[in-house]
């Protein structure tokens, strides 16, 4: 539902209600190759948004529910399960700003509350525990600007914080938060007809060591400082 009291201003109201398929669970684990069962997703979200040329803004509220999946031990064997719903719900806004021709510049934020809910009795010690890899805070500050003197060539970079996340449901292990650096460029050029943008891109920057969760709250070495270059076109 979408309610418009002006040209650049929305509120609106959703509910979303999907059918996840099953999981193939993968080695390590001991029970590699089963397929756990299809489950329903719900996601509610509330929020607004206004945009006027210049500054633009949004707001909103959530919450999903999904299958939580999670790892058990059974004596000397780990295996990949499902039991229970994750609960994640917050807040999030974000902010944009065309400072001038040249330099626009963003802001956003998310707050998330997230709780291990409904779940089995051979699994009531994760009942109210916070799901793997949910930090309660993420935030992200970026700006673009359009070089005066070379208007093909804009120049962009952010800053991305992820607040501290447990590893696992159990809540036994946190991983630190952590704040990455990215910057890069684009340029615009014509090769016989054809628009080409060059884009160039550094991630982690200032090389922070930090720890990472994956799919299935895997823990992994964060990415350290590299560099892409890439030729995007239409022919």
């Amino acid at each position: 539902l979408i309610y418009k009291p002006d040209a650049r201003t929305s509120f609106y109201a959703s509910y979303v209600q999907a059918l996840e398929p099953g999981t193939r669970v993968s080695p390590p684990y001991a029970n590699a190759g089963q397929l756990l069962g299809a489950t329903v997703s719900k996601q509610y979200e509330i929020g607004a948004k206004h945009e006027d040329g210049r500054v633009g803004y949004a707001a909103a509220l959530f919450r999903v529910q999904l299958a939580n999946q999670m790892d058990r031990r059974i004596g000397e064997e780990r295996y990949f399960t499902q039991d229970g719903l994750n609960i994640y719900q917050g807040a999030e806004v974000s902010t944009a700003w065309q400072v001038d021709r040249a330099l626009k510049v963003g802001l956003s934020a998310v707050y998330l509350d997230a709780t291990v809910d409904r779940v089995s009795i051979d699994s009531a010690a994760l009942e109210g525990k916070t799901p793997a890899n949910a930090p309660k805070w993420q935030a992200a500050l970026n700006a673009q600007y359009r070089v005066p003197a070379l208007d093909r060539l804009k120049l962009h970079g952010n800053l991305q914080y992820f607040g501290a996340a447990w590893a696992t449901a159990q809540n036994r292990l946190e991983v630190p938060g952590r704040s990455i650096v990215n910057v890069g460029f684009s340029y615009d050029f014509n090769v016989q007809g054809h628009d080409l943008t060059l884009i160039g891109n550094v991630y982690n920057l200032f090389d922070k060591k930090y720890w990472a969760l994956s799919d299935w709250s895997r823990m992994n070495v964060g990415e350290g400082r590299n560099v892409s270059l890439a030729v995007l076109g239409r022919f």
